[in-house]
């Protein structure tokens, strides 16, 4: 036997079943349209090399991974049944629409609904971008000879500079003309690490030292700037 109770807010008689707490469900919906939220407004995208930032800047394919984990449910759990965002592009304006099917519960019963945010997307350069279209320099790779420079070193230093180098990325922000050599200032210390380990094929004698250029007040720790010293002899 159903049993039938009337909703004191519309007045409608329905089944036990469709009650949601001291409610019909349509009252409920009403009154709690979605308990679903964003905690982000918008978004930040690298407008050189594409990166999206989360809780730090990530590759463009893990883009819904960041939008499913700024989901926020107003009761203690809900379940995604699945998700999915559009890139929208109109009057040199673009923005994500994200788009979820959920479900969760309510006094023990089981809620199903849909929700859609649309995202506006502001690009701006991401910390590596910035450096690199700055002139910024994280390194230097000091390179001297014992003698005349030879054109083997020059041409396999120039062939992994020019790997690491795209569109996006510059690796060598300035050459400075030293006695016996000359300095390069590396925009970071990874391509500058690069650089020295494909030179070891040459058996350079090689240092390492450290230089306090100031202080990264968001990550609390001081910043340095690396020097690779690296003598070739060319007797």
């Amino acid at each position: 036997m159903v049993l039938n109770l009337m909703c004191p807010k519309c007045g409608k008689t329905v089944d036990k079943d469709n009650f949601f707490g001291t409610v019909c469900k349509s009252c409920f919906e009403e009154d709690n349209p979605t308990p679903l939220r964003m905690k982000i407004r918008s978004l930040s995208v690298c407008k050189t090399c594409g990166k999206v930032y989360g809780q730090k800047w990530v590759s463009y394919k893990q883009l819904k991974d960041i939008l499913k984990g700024s989901l926020v449910c107003g009761f203690d759990n809900f379940y995604l049944l699945s998700n999915s965002f559009k890139e929208n592009h109109k009057n040199e304006k673009s923005s994500i629409t994200y788009t979820v099917k959920y479900y969760y519960k309510y006094s023990g019963k089981k809620i199903v609904d849909k929700f859609s945010q649309e995202l506006p997307i502001k690009f701006i350069n991401c910390p590596d971008c910035g450096k690199i279209k700055g002139n910024y320099y994280e390194a230097i790779l000091q390179i001297r000879y014992s003698g005349k420079p030879k054109k083997d070193i020059e041409d396999a230093l120039e062939k992994v500079i020019r790997a690491q180098e795209s569109n996006d990325v510059v690796v060598v922000q300035n050459k400075i003309i030293q006695k016996k050599g000359y300095d390069l200032q590396i925009t970071l210390k990874n391509l500058a690490k690069n650089i020295v380990r494909s030179m070891k094929q040459f058996s350079p004698d090689h240092n390492v030292s450290y230089k306090l250029v100031g202080y990264d007040m968001g990550k609390g720790r001081k910043k340095y700037r690396v020097t690779h010293l690296l003598r070739f002899n060319s007797d």
